[in-house]
């Protein structure tokens, strides 16, 4: 987990002040300010040049996911960035009906990837988290998910985006 620091914070009000955002530095930002910082970031060349066809690169893991707001709704999140990662692999995945636990498969065509979870115990940001590294691990990639307090998704970057970056996996949680 990656908390949000005092120095991103800075480097965030810095890119909303040369947006023209008034920013009070002395109050955390709301989720709207970090989104728009993340979106400055790109602009800036921070973290990724954007392309004219960016958005069908970027992916929205948890607008998948909060569609109806289910585990079930995670893993299908999972199978969909897995398929665009990899330009269409075939994913299954197998549920067991009562136990808690679900088996996803993912087959490269090369290697196939294979994780139990038991989500009977876990938080929706704990399954978030889950899917994602999961998901870190097959594509090789980074994304990064912005949490806001009740853990709801708001923000990914693209997942080539580890072209140029360090290949890690980071989740910044809003946090006081």
């Amino acid at each position: 987990m990656t908390y949000v620091t005092d120095e991103y914070l800075d480097k965030l009000h810095g890119l909303l002040e040369k947006d023209g955002i008034n920013v009070d530095r002395n109050e955390f930002p709301s989720v709207d300010e970090i989104e728009l910082g993340l979106e400055r970031e790109f602009d800036s060349g921070l973290f990724y040049a954007i392309e004219e066809n960016n958005e069908d690169r970027t992916m929205h893991l948890g607008e998948w996911a909060l569609e109806d707001g289910s585990y079930e709704g995670l893993v299908k999140s999972l199978l969909k960035i897995v398929d665009k990662s990899f330009g269409g692999f075939a994913t299954t995945s197998e549920y067991n009906d009562g136990s808690g636990t679900e088996r996803v498969t993912v087959d490269t065509g090369k290697k196939q990837y294979e994780w139990t979870f038991d989500h009977s115990y876990l938080d929706d940001q704990q399954l978030v988290k889950s899917v994602a590294s999961v998901t870190n691990e097959i594509s090789k990639n980074r994304l990064v998910l912005v949490l806001d307090e009740d853990s709801t998704f708001v923000m990914s970057l693209p997942l080539d985006s580890a072209n140029y970056l360090d290949g890690k996996f980071d989740v910044i949680e809003v946090c006081k």
